[in-house]
């Protein structure tokens, strides 16, 4: 599939990471920072662009993967540059789809959320559909995008990306820092800094396997990991006593507040 990527920051480059090299797809890549497209393809193949007509000439995906209050003046050109039947695809957190169709009222829309795991095939991404594109052939177009970077569900209403944003956009970042939490806590126990990063990124791989592949709800594996009088029930206990749910709650809750907010602005 010909796809065009555009900006090489911290998503676009995940992206470009998860995308360049496959036999499966044309890639078009392009930023005004060159030095950034040669860090994202660290060596890979794809095309590189040097203008925003090359970058956007012939592709049947485009993805803007800049900063949102660049996201509306960019779609607005490339709108004008590409083929009217491109799927064009902001991943940009608060630009609505009705402020992107303001800018390219013609144009096929789409928003995804997508995370920094696209840069090693486990990105869990959602998208959105606009009421210009063609299900029966933009669907399967976002869907071969996205699943080659991790896994891709679409959702019927907009809304339902502030959430997504909150738990798999913002979320890796909370999920790190409680690994390095975990990580010093290691340390402090003794463990030398690159035995504690081990163990602590294998606690976060098993959990997540089991998560993934047994289906079960994550109380129910907890319960079946603690047993009673043990280790794990006193390390529960006094996470407990410092909120540590809570805090978990209020993070990804304010991260889609403040998605929230940005839409609206």
């Amino acid at each position: 599939m010909r796809t065009c990527i555009i900006g090489c920051g911290g998503m676009g480059g995940a992206l470009v990471r998860g995308l360049a090299g496959r036999a499966d797809f044309a890639l078009s890549v392009y930023d005004r920072h060159a030095d950034k497209v040669a860090v994202a393809l660290g060596g890979a193949s794809a095309k590189v662009a040097h203008n925003l007509k090359e970058a956007v000439q012939d592709s049947e995906v485009i993805v803007l993967c800049v900063k949102p209050h660049a996201t509306v003046p960019l779609l607005r050109e490339v709108a004008r540059l590409c083929d009217p039947a491109a799927l064009l695809v902001s991943v940009a957190a608060g630009v609505t789809l009705a402020a992107m169709a303001e800018a390219a009222p013609t144009a096929r829309l789409s928003r995804a959320m997508p995370n920094t795991g696209a840069q090693v095939q486990k990105s869990t991404t959602a998208v959105v559909l606009g009421p210009r594109c063609d299900e029966a052939q933009d669907r399967p177009r976002a869907k071969m995008l996205f699943e080659a970077v991790g896994s891709c569900g679409f959702l019927t209403s907009e809304e339902s990306l502030h959430a997504v944003i909150g738990l798999a956009g913002s979320g890796p970042a909370f999920v790190l820092a409680l690994a390095d939490a975990m990580l010093s806590a290691g340390v402090n126990l003794g463990l030398k800094r690159e035995e504690a990063r081990l163990y602590a990124a294998g606690a976060f791989t098993a959990a997540a396997a089991l998560l993934e592949q047994t289906g079960k709800d994550p109380s129910a594996l907890v319960a079946e990991i603690t047993s009673p009088g043990g280790t794990t029930i006193e390390g529960l206990r006094a996470l407990t006593e410092k909120n540590g749910a809570d805090a978990i709650w209020s993070a990804v809750s304010a991260a889609a507040e403040k998605s929230r907010a940005m839409s609206k602005s």
